[in-house]
């Protein structure tokens, strides 16, 4: 099954493009880096809503002693893909914006791709960018644990899918409260952060339902770490 995967997704990315991105951080046309920027919160733009997310991502993981797991974060444009074997599961990695193929927000292989053409929602505002990239960056802490987030989803996993989904929303639950206690963001962003979990649950099993995604953010937002390992069912965030 996952070998069929690849290979299609592979067969699609030589079709639609003349070459295939060889690493991570590469930087092919359409796909933009970020420079990570406390100075760009408080903007209107939703590149500085990126920025501004990036830089709380990137304090977060600090904080965490995961410093560097994020290595970058990019924007990827109208008609671009790529795929490349990961350096840091042993399987693939890639991004689209083309149909059949297109792929939202996600990290993989230390880098978090951003796609406003489809994360509208989520790049809103400063808040719910920050929720939404510390969500990823919890895919980052995954996959260096041995997980293969990109990979399940790939393969419609909904099972596999839904404890690494849900230990990541509680991942931002824990993030969102340590920029509230450390005075970085004010209470607000924790409604702010609710009502983007309820926004972007839906009926798909492998991410979950507004309510559970709601519960999973308040999970880490009041018990912290031993509440997301116990979501995904191994002691990866304590």
């Amino acid at each position: 099954m996952r070998r069929s995967i690849i290979a299609a997704i592979v067969a699609a990315c030589l079709a639609l493009c003349s070459a295939l991105t060889s690493t991570a951080m590469a930087s092919p046309p359409g796909i933009t880096p970020i420079t990570a920027s406390m100075a760009a919160c408080g903007g209107h733009t939703t590149t500085r809503h990126i920025q501004c997310g990036a830089a709380f991502t990137d304090a977060w993981l600090r904080h965490r002693h995961h410093a560097g797991l994020v290595a970058a974060t990019v924007v990827t444009g109208p008609g671009t893909v790529g795929v490349w074997h990961s350096g840091t599961t042993g399987g693939i990695c890639g991004y689209s914006t083309v149909k059949p193929l297109r792929f939202g927000m996600h990290h993989c292989d230390g880098t978090t791709f951003v796609v406003p053409s489809l994360d509208g929602p989520v790049l809103a505002s400063d808040d719910t960018a920050i929720v939404a990239m510390t969500h990823e960056s919890a895919h980052a802490v995954q996959e260096r644990a041995g997980f293969d987030p990109v990979a399940v989803t790939l393969a419609q996993d909904a099972a596999g899918m839904f404890p690494l989904e849900q230990s990541a929303d509680c991942w931002a639950g824990m993030a969102v409260r340590w920029f509230i206690t450390r005075g970085m963001r004010p209470l607000s962003t924790l409604a702010n952060a609710r009502k983007l979990m309820a926004l972007i649950g839906s009926r798909d099993s492998g991410h979950g339902t507004s309510i559970q995604r709601v519960a999973a953010f308040d999970a880490g937002y009041r018990d912290g770490a031993s509440s997301c390992d116990r979501l995904l069912g191994r002691r990866i965030f304590d």
